[in-house]
């Protein structure tokens, strides 16, 4: 007669080994789900730590299973046949029936148990055939399980474990995988401490290693032999380092090269190829690059989107979190992706996947700079962001490789360097591209117009003259359609006007502007350059062209949809109104202003609209918040390395102000407000700014986000009750108590109850209001 091999204690779960750090909140999360639903598989990459996760939940929720928690580990199975066996051997059932599945079932069907699968990755169908048969006649049963990919099972609930939090220190010796480095390094090391010479090292050892908990565990051991400094010095090759292994782990997980093999060996040759070909990737990268870049011999473009779909499944790539309306996005580990890396090389093909990767983001750069004005303007500019470090990577193989030329064409993109606040990286980039590639071309001749643009942006002084004689003395021997004059004429222009020759500024941008106007399309953001210029020089004199040109900057943006430069013409249009004496009909303006601004992190435009906001504060003699304002201005303005918030009509306007503002304030108390303004970030200068925004977002959030009961347990965390006395009044478990706690944190985004309090507070003032 086949039996059950009962314990006192029913079920199979083996007691940790080691501490559970910074998983708290994934644990209620997983108890939510797990009530609500019959399957979770918690996935995630290779070393992220989904089985100790696993085991922890399991813990958590034992006494819930009358007939116990089950683990069984399925990483040494090899032969889906042998599943159905494995399974029913792991929850005590002998190996006597001749259909294990019929036997498991008929067991399983009046108990009231949870089975922990872990390492279903190599087993994705065996393991979803046999939950597919037991689940339907054990209604008693509840499966959790971990796996580089979903099962496929019907009612599968997904949990995505990600790697620890790498971050400064919290007053508790830093975030998750910080924690994690030093306890596991005590363990070999008793004496080793976390101090304020070391913790920006162990940060960035933790850094490096992606936040992986197995990477991070196998680094610590060597703090027996090796200083922090030491470890991090030695990470440029990871899996030599971490090559020992874990005693008594599974080989799978013994090592991180053990880890990242078991993955690779689980991907189809099509999927691995794909692998080690997105590896060349920096940063992240959307679907257009893959094909542009993946697609060969091995790697069909018809099968690209299978295998980006297969390679997310099973924890190799993840998506980026992005806007709804935003272009989907994909990143891959660093420590995935010299995995990778090393594996293209191996097969001979990184140059050629690196020369197809360069290709492409010249492509782009190009696209850009024909597309760059009109209604793709902002998701133009928001692309370059986001492909901002595999722009840099191009033209690093660019110099590399020898080939100036090309580099110089990637760097060309003028307003990404502006918008995304890296002029400085910018000049470099094309200096150095410039050295390498010093033979006559338009291409050189429009890269220095571009250096020279940005170092007048910069404050630089000599060197935009001498990048611009040669720039016109290339135009006059290689230039037969004249298209560099224009914009020549342009840096002069700005170049003058920064420093105070208004009328010769004035008409050189008239001069590039009626060529540009001609030109056509392709030269609209040269002619809208030219148009905002023309309107400052209005503004400077206060003359009576003002209007008319104002006016003309913001209707040539209406019409072509350019809504980043919109920004700007609002911001004329602020300024205009702010000197005619009407500061309550400016605001408006600003406000829109920043917010066409804020989806492409504009800090020299934002740093702009919150000096003139601040101008217009003190016009309404609210003196104490122009101060902050005029110092969120300068913090902002500051950061961004820019000075064209330093022209001669806004520099005199700002020390005017400034002066109106210090004289009502007094020295001491515009000094206290004014450095509480320059303390601030981009985003609190924003808020501040933005009052009613801020308020409006706060009257409005999260309406239907918290359940009743949450609701009701939030507004006792207001009121200053603590879990235990949570639970009192409302008659629940303790335990309970701080799960709704920790779902309240999550979905509201908080890290402390104080800020749940105040969350609260801000909406019951709202509502009373209404």
């Amino acid at each position: 007669m086949t039996t059950i091999n009962r314990t006192r204690q029913l079920g199979y779960l083996p007691a940790p080994l080691t501490s559970f750090i910074d998983r708290h909140r994934e644990v209620a999360g997983a108890k939510g789900l797990l009530s609500a639903s019959r399957v979770l598989t918690l996935t995630g990459t290779g070393g992220v730590g989904k089985t100790r996760l696993a085991l922890q939940i399991a813990a958590s929720v034992r006494r819930a299973f009358h007939d116990g928690v089950w683990l069984v580990e399925l990483a040494p199975l090899t032969d889906a046949t042998m599943l159905p066996r494995i399974v029913a051997g792991a929850v005590g059932l002998r190996d006597e029936s001749p259909s294990p599945t019929m036997r498991l079932t008929e067991h399983l069907a009046d108990k009231q148990i949870l089975l922990v699968l872990d390492n279903c990755e190599h087993l994705p169908d065996a393991c979803a055939s046999l939950l597919g048969t037991l689940l339907p006649l054990a209604p008693g049963l509840k499966v959790l399980t971990t796996s580089r990919q979903r099962l496929g099972v019907n009612g599968e609930q997904l949990m995505n474990v990600d790697p620890l939090p790498v971050g400064p220190d919290d007053g508790g010796g830093g975030q998750g995988a910080v924690r994690l480095f030093v306890e596991r390094a005590r363990a070999t090391a008793p004496r080793f401490e976390l101090t304020d010479a070391n913790r920006d090292t162990v940060t960035a050892i933790c850094r490096r290693l992606d936040g992986l908990p197995l990477a991070i565990e196998l680094a610590a051991v060597w703090t027996a032999a090796l200083t922090p400094e030491q470890i991090l010095d030695q990470l440029s090759d990871r899996f030599r380092l971490l090559k020992e292994g874990r005693r008594g782990a599974r080989p799978n997980q013994r090592t991180l090269q053990s880890a990242v093999d078991w993955s690779f060996s689980l991907c189809s040759p099509q999927e691995r190829a794909l692998w080690t070909r997105l590896s060349v990737f920096t940063g992240s990268f959307d679907l257009d690059a893959v094909e542009a870049v993946c697609v060969d011999d091995e790697v069909p473009r018809e099968d690209v989107l299978i295998l980006v779909a297969a390679l997310l499944d099973k924890s190799v790539i993840a998506r980026l979190a992005q806007p709804p309306d935003a272009r989907t996005r994909f990143r891959m580990l660093e420590t995935i992706q010299s995995y990778g890396l090393a594996k293209l090389a191996e097969a001979g093909r990184e140059h050629e996947v690196r020369r197809r990767h360069r290709d492409h983001y010249q492509r782009l750069s190009m696209r850009y700079e024909a597309e760059c004005f009109g209604a793709q303007q902002v998701d133009w500019l928001l692309r370059l962001r986001a492909d901002h470090a595999n722009l840099r990577t191009a033209i690093e193989f660019c110099l590399n490789a020898d080939e100036g030329r090309t580099a110089l064409q990637v760097a060309g993109p003028t307003y990404h360097w502006v918008s995304s606040g890296y002029l400085r990286e910018g000049l470099t980039w094309l200096d150095r591209a410039l050295e390498a590639d010093q033979e006559p071309s338009a291409v050189r001749a429009k890269a220095l117009w571009v250096r020279s643009f940005l170092a007048i942006l910069l404050g630089e002084q000599d060197a935009p003259e001498r990048m611009l004689a040669e720039c016109r003395a290339l135009a006059e021997q290689l230039d037969r359609t004249n298209i560099f004059y224009p914009k020549i004429w342009q840096c002069q222009g700005l170049a003058a006007f920064l420093h105070g020759d208004v009328d010769e500024s004035e008409r050189l941008f008239e001069q590039a502007l009626e060529w540009h106007l001609r030109a056509g399309p392709g030269h609209f953001h040269c002619a809208f350059d030219c148009m905002f210029q023309l309107a400052l020089i209005s503004l400077h004199r206060d003359d009576e062209h003002t209007e008319e040109r104002v006016r003309r900057c913001l209707a040539f943006c209406e019409e072509h949809g350019a809504d980043w430069s919109k920004s700007y013409a609002l911001w004329l249009r602020g300024v205009l109104l702010w000197r005619r004496g009407d500061p309550d009909g400016a605001l408006p303006l600003l406000h829109e202003s920043i917010r066409l601004r804020q989806p492409v992190d504009d800090q020299t435009g934002l740093a702009l609209c919150v000096e003139v906001i601040a101008w217009c504060e003190a016009a309404n003699h609210r003196w104490e918040r122009a101060a902050t304002l005029l110092g969120a201005a300068m913090s902002v303005v500051e950061r961004s390395g820019a000075t064209i918030a330093h022209d001669p009509m806004h520099r005199f306007a700002h020390d005017e102000v400034e002066a109106q503002v210090r004289a009502q304030l007094g020295p001491e108390l515009f000094a206290r407000h004014y450095e509480a303004g320059a303390g601030c970030s981009p985003e609190e200068a924003v808020a501040l700014a933005m009052p009613e925004q801020r308020h409006r977002q706060a009257a409005v959030a999260a309406p239907d986000v918290l359940t009743p009961r949450e609701a009701e347990i939030a507004g006792l965390i207001a009121e200053g009750r603590t879990n235990r006395e949570i639970a009192a009044t409302l008659v629940i478990a303790q335990r309970t108590a701080e799960s709704h706690v920790d779902h309240i944190l999550s979905k509201l985004g908080f890290t402390s109850r104080t800020q749940v309090a105040r969350w609260v507070t801000e909406r019951r003032a709202t509502a009373d209001g209404r």
